[in-house]
């Protein structure tokens, strides 16, 4: 009787075992990554700041890190499935924090600590390609005059199909969205208040390619196999593209135009519709953080070391913006007691 007893014991021991095993390999438990590594999940136009970031972190806090990098959107669905690990999460958009996205493991705030904008990108390849080479012209003149009789003609050009313009899938990458929010206001602000005809247009004449996220097209830019691509200046420059400036209202990069810019929605073909906003860069820690002190400390350093991000094009935001939409931790509220952080006004 006690034989059998033991067996049963040791059988549902290894049953149980087995289990955890195989939790384990499916990517069920966040124990499976170690806590003593600093995890740097990040948007994908902005790997390089994340190994800066790293640099600075590794020196301060004395443990290593890796750097995992994909579109906002994309990476936050792969921390809620715990395919990658996560010790903070740096994203482009805001909603990538939400349960939509990130399920049990949404956190209930975020803080925004650099703004960015879009640009248009080519490549050396580009002028090798006569309209590419008069859109380029006919923008920077046309930007620089406030000529919009020129503009017009140029975004004509930058959708008639005869170049082919990078945009990155809205579903994966927020730079997507909001390469097509930039073409409605241009419809807005260059065609007579006809927000979706040049966007219209280049999806009519097939002028647009698509991928995951935007880095993924910088190849093909630098290749020939596009001429223009809508990427985040602080992209731009961390991979030595040349690019067009946008003005103000067309590059989503001005906090002051936050109005401006929430008149504009783009409805993407899974009935997805995404607002006009100015582009921040978050911070959050996942609730599935494999070390929440480690990511706390993370999360405080960087907001009181940012200078280094000027070197990639963005601007600091002094002080940063908390965003919140439940309860926030006591680190937090102490960062908030210090001025660190502000609530948006």
């Amino acid at each position: 009787m006690r034989k059998t007893l033991t067996a049963i014991i040791i059988a549902t021991l290894i049953a149980v075992l087995v289990i955890v095993i195989m939790h384990d390999i499916k990517g069920g438990s966040t124990y499976q990554f170690p806590r003593n590594e600093l995890f740097i999940d990040i948007a994908d136009a902005y790997s390089g700041e994340g190994n800066a970031l790293g640099a600075i972190l590794q020196h301060a806090l004395h443990v290593q890190y890796k750097v995992y990098s994909e579109g906002s959107f994309e990476l936050a669905r792969e921390i809620a499935m715990e395919s990658v690990p996560s010790t903070i999460f740096i994203s482009v958009a805001q909603e990538a924090y939400y349960p939509a996205y990130m399920d049990n493991y949404a956190p209930d705030w975020a803080i925004a600590f650099a703004s960015d904008e879009l640009v248009l990108a080519y490549s050396n390849a580009s002028l090798n390609n006569p309209m590419a080479l008069a859109i380029i012209d006919m923008l920077n003149q046309g930007f620089a005059e406030n000529n919009t009789h020129l503009i017009y003609l140029a975004f004509m050009n930058l959708t008639s199909g005869r170049v082919l313009v990078g945009i990155s899938n809205p579903l994966t990458d927020p730079a997507g969205y909001r390469a097509f929010l930039s073409l409605e206001i241009a419809g807005y602000l260059y065609a007579g208040n006809k927000s979706m005809f040049f966007l219209n247009r280049l999806l009519t004449n097939s002028g647009n390619r698509s991928a995951t996220n935007a880095a993924e097209l910088i190849a093909p830019l630098e290749a020939g196999q596009l001429q223009f691509l809508f990427i985040y200046k602080s992209a731009a420059i961390s991979h030595h593209l040349k690019y067009i400036e946008l003005p103000p209202q067309l590059s989503l990069g001005d906090p002051q135009l936050s109005s401006f810019y929430s008149k504009f929605h783009y409805t993407a073909a899974a009935g997805k519709t995404f607002t006009g906003e100015p582009i921040y860069l978050f911070i959050s820690i996942p609730a599935n953080s494999n070390n929440s002190t480690l990511a706390q400390l993370a999360v405080e350093l960087l907001l009181r070391n940012d200078s280094f991000l000027a070197n990639y094009g963005l601007t600091p935001l002094k002080p940063a913006l908390l965003f919140t939409w439940g309860q926030t931790p006591q680190f937090v509220n102490e960062l908030l007691n210090d001025r660190v952080i502000s609530l948006p006004s």
